[in-house]
């Protein structure tokens, strides 16, 4: 067997009440948010719910990912590029159906030099109107089948655009396209939450809510053991039970460090291989975390690495946590406090603090 593990993708598990939902959202038309933490596997479940309806030719399912929107032209060249696919054999009517229908979104067809795979892009007019673009664009996506299931993930990317204006009209323009169902994904930060309680996002606030939380030990357990065997390994349950407690759960970042593990030369890794892994994964990292201590002042660095260091810091402004630290005044560290929530560098669960990148903090912990 060729165990290339570079190109592994590991196996979906659990999330089945997450799909019922999901399911019976889409059920009717209308607006949906799912929220949870950074790396809690809220993009592996939509694609996962994208791909039941595949070759479904009553229901079409666009997937986007907005984890490079910054503005609104971003923002709709991202959901342009993809969603507006256009098949070789249909090439030459569908783009000039495209450009007869939108006013400012060009289209072009080019071709990757390497491997020759057709791509599309598009381009804007320099003067061209967002809402007025945005609203042909839904439109669009409105008409193409019986049923229009639009997964916007990453969504949360719009609290930082500056035009106010374009966000009312995404708000309003989805109101208005009453035959699309509409799923975001958002992180589930407190600077998010805070942003749209202070907007006049009015839509989004009305959205039913599906929260993500960390799949179940047991599962995410026999799915690593499970993939273990079909590529040539036996980790123990022991080891399994190290991983996921080193990531906090945290689906992304397990899966990171598993994929290091099978490329590794261990057929039987144990307990002592795995630390010693995650140690000079650690060790790789370290002009990466380096470069969060630039971004800060002292008292954040201090604060976030003394956090780190509690595995779940509580009384954060209380005289023994500020002496420990050397953090200063109380009310010094409630401003690198906010600091931190406002950089979305930390999150509270179970009324404890914990740095939102495992790794750093993992890092944090041993330097």
């Amino acid at each position: 067997m060729d165990h290339n593990h570079a190109s592994l993708v590991f196996p979906f598990t659990g999330r089945n009440s997450e799909l019922i939902m999901l399911k019976e959202f889409v059920a009717k038309p209308g607006f949906y948010r799912i929220s949870g933490r950074k790396g809690v596997g809220k993009t592996a479940l939509l694609r996962h719910f994208a791909e039941q309806y595949a070759g479904n030719k009553q229901i079409k399912v666009y997937y986007v990912d907005l984890s490079d929107a910054v503005n609104p032209e971003t923002f709709i060249l991202s959901v342009a590029s993809q969603t507006l696919d256009v098949s070789e054999s249909g090439q030459v009517k569908q783009l000039r159906e495209l450009s007869n229908y939108f006013t400012y979104l060009r289209p072009l067809i080019n071709f990757n030099r390497i491997s020759g795979v057709q791509q599309m892009e598009f381009t804007l007019d320099e003067n061209y109107k967002s809402a007025y673009t945005l609203e042909q664009l839904f439109t669009y996506l409105s008409k193409q089948a019986t049923k229009v299931i639009v997964i916007l993930d990453d969504c949360h990317q719009i609290q930082h655009f500056r035009d106010a204006q374009f966000l009312t009209s995404l708000s309003e323009i989805m109101k208005q396209n009453t035959e699309l169902r509409i799923i975001a994904s958002v992180a589930g930060t407190r600077r998010f939450s805070e942003w749209l309680s202070n907007s006049e996002l009015q839509y989004f606030k009305e959205a039913s809510l599906l929260e993500i939380l960390p799949p179940e030990h047991d599962e995410i357990n026999n799915a690593i053991l499970e993939w273990s065997r079909q590529n040539g390994k036996m980790f123990s349950a022991d080891v399994a039970d190290q991983l996921i407690e080193w990531s906090r759960n945290t689906t992304s970042l397990t899966v990171k460090m598993l994929k290091i593990l099978l490329q590794s030369g261990s057929k039987q890794p144990d307990a002592w291989f795995l630390e010693n892994m995650l140690l000079n994964y650690l060790k790789s990292q370290r002009d990466v975390f380096q470069t969060y201590r630039r971004l800060l002042t002292s008292n954040q660095w201090l604060l976030l690495k003394g956090i780190a260091r509690e595995r779940g810091a509580k009384l954060v402004m209380g005289g023994e946590f500020v002496r420990k630290y050397g953090l200063g005044s109380p009310s010094s560290v409630q401003t690198a406090l906010d600091a931190l929530y406002d950089k979305e560098l930390i999150y509270e669960e179970d009324n404890r603090l914990f740095p939102e990148d495992v790794a750093l903090s993992r890092w944090l912990e041993l330097s």
